[in-house]
């Protein structure tokens, strides 16, 4: 639920505004990793230029911040398994990553999250 509440509220910020590691699952891990820490700053970094572009700074900064309480309600983030990677080459190295989600509380969820690659480092691309 609480990943669902963070595409949710990534989508609600986007629409009102209308590095990490080498692979495209070690940024999805980076980047939920440094919202349950809080590290906004972190978390901003690894999302795409179009993402920063389309939404602002102050807005990313506002539903990361949301998000990070959101995880902390359900206890945090107790492991996240990469379960696929799917990298299309031909289209300038987009990917697919599903991704699990286990929370301090025992709940779990399944996510599909795209990222992009931008100047050589993978990047979120979150849903608009």
């Amino acid at each position: 639920m609480v990943g669902k509440r963070v595409n949710w509220l990534f989508a609600a910020a986007l629409a009102l505004t209308s590095c990490g590691g080498s692979g495209p699952g070690d940024v999805v891990r980076d980047f939920y990793r440094a919202v349950d820490r809080g590290d906004v700053d972190r978390a901003v970094d690894l999302l795409s230029a179009d993402a920063l572009r389309f939404a602002g700074m102050d807005i990313l900064r506002l539903v990361i911040g949301a998000a990070s309480e959101e995880l902390s309600d359900a206890g945090g983030i107790d492991s996240i398994e990469i379960l696929a990677e799917n990298v299309n080459e031909r289209a300038d190295g987009r990917a697919t990553v599903r991704v699990r989600i286990t929370f301090g509380d025992g709940s779990s969820e399944t996510e599909d999250m795209d990222v992009v690659r931008e100047d050589g480092r993978y990047k979120i691309v979150p849903e608009f």
